[in-house]
């Protein structure tokens, strides 16, 4: 399998094996997309970090670490919003005195995710940067680089867009919030079809004076009407593959359509929506399976 071939020393050897029994005996579909770890096709990696969350959850901390010290082998790793798996990664890296991959998180986190580790004095925090190689004028001199490269006009612009879909909807006038939608949608898919999904390293994230809640995104993919959620699609679900779009924002878009605005469309209901369960579960699961997101419960 593909999957040996980023495998480097006999000890990684060993802990995959390890981690894929573990799959097995859990039942979980990620051995299943062996031939696609390649570090290109990202939703085999949403599907482990997803049953890393839900070991640690339960409290099983090593089962956790494992497979996220496994998928951090193979890809880059990711901050992905609501999982928070770097973040996860190196709480169990200190616990477990696994350290070696802890000066490439600290990177990421702030030069992907924006995160200021220079100023951070949170006790966790102080003892994950002693176990690396980084002082804190490093992480300044990173976090600096970070803020440079936002793209302020992007993250401006979706912030005007996020700004006039909250005032529209205080009126509570179906016929105007329609009008401002649809001048919105056309500013929102423009950006998707020039720069993909506005990742954080893109726009900022909400620490680096951005008013956008990370959740602000999925709003506003939500009011785009049928016709460009078409166009944006499948770009969208390529960003999903890159690492770039989180799959519970892909999903409610196409979600809503269906559920909410009881529109036709040409996909699967992946159960994304608060109090309606889906129909056929099994079909559900699939589609939930092919975009990166844990079986529905």
């Amino acid at each position: 399998m593909k999957i040996y071939k980023k495998i480097k020393n006999s000890k990684q050897f060993f802990i995959i094996i390890i981690v894929i029994m573990l799959c097995f005996s859990c039942k979980t579909k990620v051995s299943n997309h062996a031939n696609e770890f390649k570090g290109e096709n990202y939703i085999p990696y949403f599907l482990t970090v997803e049953k890393a969350k839900e070991f640690y959850k339960v409290n099983e901390h090593k089962k956790s670490f494992l497979l996220l010290d496994s998928i951090f082998t193979i890809y880059k790793p990711l901050n992905t919003l609501t999982l928070n798996e770097i973040e996860l990664y190196c709480e169990l890296a200190i616990k477990y005195k696994k350290t070696n991959k802890i000066n490439n998180c600290i990177s990421i986190l702030v030069s992907d995710y924006g995160f200021d580790l220079a100023n951070n004095k949170d006790s966790l925090w102080v003892l994950i940067k002693k176990e690396s190689k980084f002082k804190d004028h490093d992480l300044k001199i990173k976090y600096d680089n970070f803020l440079k490269g936002i793209n302020l006009n992007v993250r401006d612009s979706i912030i005007a867009i996020f700004k006039s879909d909250i005032d529209i909807r205080k009126t509570k006038n179906s016929t105007k919030i329609d009008s401002v939608d649809r001048i919105n949608e056309l500013k929102t898919v423009s950006i998707i079809k020039k720069y993909g999904f506005p990742t954080v390293k893109l726009i900022g994230g909400h620490s680096n004076d951005n008013e956008l809640s990370g959740v602000a995104l999925s709003v506003l993919l939500k009011h785009i009407s049928y016709k460009y959620v078409k166009e944006i699609q499948p770009i969208l679900f390529d960003e999903i593959k890159k690492g770039k779009c989180p799959p519970f924002m892909y999903a409610g878009m196409l979600d809503v359509r269906k559920v909410v605005r009881k529109e036709e469309t040409d996909f699967t209901y992946f159960g994304t929506i608060k109090n309606v369960p889906p129909i056929d579960t099994a079909a559900t699961n699939l589609a939930r399976e092919n975009i990166g997101l844990p079986k529905f419960k």
